[in-house]
């Protein structure tokens, strides 16, 4: 049996510095996009329902038995946005 000669040649290892600096750049543009209004560097289809400070209005005076039955439910950022 013959061997197999048509292997691909070795890829050259980049250096991570170089990528990691590609990676920021890239990501440096796509930032100042956002900014021109142009789309955003990180989307993501959550919209939330509720603001927790609106809840805490709304429902801060009540105990976890008055809650139970009112059924309510809501969704809030985890982030203070």
């Amino acid at each position: 049996m013959s061997e197999n000669t048509s292997a691909l040649p070795p890829v050259p290892a980049q250096d991570e510095n170089q990528l990691i600096l590609e990676r920021r750049e890239k990501l440096k543009a796509i930032r100042q996009q956002q900014a021109e209004g142009k789309g955003v560097a990180f989307p993501n289809d959550y919209k939330p329902s509720h603001r927790a400070a609106d809840l805490f209005a709304s429902y801060g005076d009540k105990t976890a038995e008055e809650l139970l039955p009112l059924g309510a439910t809501a969704k809030v950022p985890a982030c203070a946005c």
